[in-house]
């Protein structure tokens, strides 16, 4: 029994990934995404395997469904992923910018300050 849900490509290397069951010598149905060039399988649900007869009504493809879309929507989790990583950067970046121009401002605000403190002290020297 050949699975004709297309799959994406292996999310560790890019290369084409199948069904198991149609790489086999024995086709058969099941819901183990396998990559030939990394040698791994992705068990998405972790249950046994389905029927190895042809029936049109499959009680696995259902599963087989589910399995395809988790494992084709890995990629664009990814591309998500880093997406908010570089938001992540842009707001630290710009978070220490801000904290940057505060202590910039709190050492203008000690000098002005002690420019004022001179100026009080002069001026009572002046007044004496």
């Amino acid at each position: 029994m050949s699975i004709d849900i297309k799959l994406g490509n292996c999310p560790f290397c890019g290369d084409p990934a199948t069904w198991c069951g149609n790489e086999s010598d024995e086709p058969h149905s099941c819901h183990i995404i396998h990559c030939g060039k990394c040698d791994i399988n992705f068990d998405m649900c972790a249950i046994g395997q389905g029927p190895t007869d042809e029936d049109e009504t499959d009680p696995l493809r259902p599963l087989l469904d589910y399995c395809a879309y988790k494992f084709n929507s890995y990629e664009d989790d990814q591309h998500r992923i880093a997406e908010l990583e570089e938001v992540d950067k842009i707001s630290v970046n710009y978070i220490k910018l801000q904290s940057d121009r505060i202590t910039e401002l709190e050492a203008w605000v000690e000098k002005v300050k002690s420019m004022q403190e001179d100026m009080t002290a002069s001026n009572a020297l002046k007044s004496i």
